[in-house]
């Protein structure tokens, strides 16, 4: 994997501000663990501190001056070119003005450290001078002295003590300002880094829009080429067929035309001989047509003979297959007995379908009713009804004679 050199310069920094850290906690052990040193003879050391300005704390480079515009741009209306990207050199100066930053701190913090050490110090050397003086003295204020001596020596340790907390919160301090000072610089990196593949991503979008663009040229080309051609190609194959079907055309016309002069000949001799062909023929039929009228006249008288027994016949045939298929389905219907019942004749007249089904029933009336078999009437019509309806389909009845029995009438009584 190839590392570029916004990533070393990052690496670069957050090495040198875990450094610092790690010299500023050895400082702050070494100084806790070692024995007050001597008073100093020289007068306390006053420090002042120095704010740095934003630009040296963020890292950040002077703005640079807006180019100016060339006068055919201006009068033109034609916005000026993007300004140039920033030299690596920008990030080098970002890191080092954060490193200068966090020595800057450390140092700040050592020197507010070291004076307020050099004050307890001295403190504390006046205390114990007093306290030498007390005992040397066999005044009567020895003891007031002494006391003295012993509360300057305590103010002496209270001010040490509070040497020592400013000292741990300048270090505190100065470790937070590098700390901010380093993870402002790492995020400086990143966002160049982010930048940096931005327009890299932009560049290699832009560069694979314009391969699309290109090949999608080059299909659209060949594509138009493909289509001439392939119309060149259809309208030459249309004119070679249209040459081909002229030529059958012509062909095919003078072969009718051969063919209707043949024709017109054989016609004509056929007709010749058509014509004495007809005349023999138009003999011979004549008198066959007598033959065959004197015939047929003979036949007719044979077959109305005939067919008078025949439909005699066949009327009776389906009588007899008609009543007795409905007759055993009356008499299995029973009726009750009374005066005058068998006066009483229900006639059914119905309707059936060509394969011997009922179709229905059209009426259903009954003669020979008076006062005394009228309790019967209904009982005696519901029987017919029922014995009609329970015969069919009626089964042996000729396809060929349907008209003697799509519409039959039976009579049904009690005698």
């Amino acid at each position: 994997m190839k590392i570029r050199a916004t990533d070393w310069q990052g690496f670069g920094i957050s090495i040198l501000g875990h450094v610092a850290l790690l010299a500023l906690m050895v400082m702050g052990i070494n100084y806790n663990r070692r024995p007050p040193p001597p008073p100093p003879e020289s007068p306390p050391i006053n420090v002042e501190l120095i704010d740095l300005a934003p630009e040296a704390m963020s890292g950040a480079p002077a703005p640079s001056p807006e180019p100016s515009l060339d006068p055919a741009q201006a009068a033109g209306g034609v916005p000026p070119p993007p300004p140039a990207p920033a030299p690596e050199d920008a990030e080098a100066e970002k890191q080092r003005a954060a490193e200068r930053a966090a020595q800057q701190a450390e140092t700040e913090a050592k020197a507010n450290a070291e004076a307020q050490a050099a004050e307890a110090k001295a403190a504390a050397a006046k205390a114990d001078a007093a306290e030498r003086a007390a005992k040397a003295s066999k005044s009567a204020d020895s003891a007031k002295k002494l006391a003295e001596a012993r509360a300057e020596q305590a103010r002496a340790q209270a001010a040490q003590q509070r040497a020592k907390q400013a000292q741990i919160a300048a270090e505190n301090a100065a470790k937070q300002r590098a700390l901010a000072a380093i993870a402002k610089a790492e995020a400086d990196r990143r966002a160049a880094t982010a930048r940096k593949a931005a327009q890299e991503k932009a560049i290699a979008d832009a560069k694979a829009r314009a391969a699309r663009d290109a090949a999608n040229r080059k299909l659209a080309a060949e594509k138009a080429a493909a289509d001439v051609r392939a119309k060149s190609a259809r309208d030459a194959a249309n004119r070679k067929l249209a040459l081909e079907k002229a030529a059958a055309d012509a062909r095919a016309k003078a072969l009718r035309e051969a063919a209707a002069t043949s024709a017109a000949a054989a016609r004509a001799e056929a007709a010749r001989l058509a014509a004495a062909k007809a005349a023999s023929a138009k003999e011979a039929a004549l008198k066959e047509a007598a033959a065959r009228k004197a015939a047929e006249e003979r036949a007719a008288r044979e077959k109305a003979a005939q067919s008078q027994a025949s439909v005699a016949e066949v009327k009776r045939d389906i009588r007899v297959s008609i009543n007795g298929q409905a007759q055993s389905k009356w008499n299995a219907c029973r009726i009750p007995s009374g005066i005058d019942r068998e006066q009483l004749r229900t006639t059914v007249v119905f309707r059936l379908n060509p394969n011997g089904s009922l179709a229905g029933i059209s009426s259903v009336s009954t003669s020979g009713v008076n006062d005394s078999n009228r309790p019967q009437l209904a009982r005696h019509e519901e029987c017919a009804r029922i014995a009609v309806q329970n015969a069919s389909p009626f089964a042996n009845l000729p396809q060929e004679n349907y008209d003697y029995w799509k519409i039959y009438t039976l009579n049904f009584s009690k005698r």
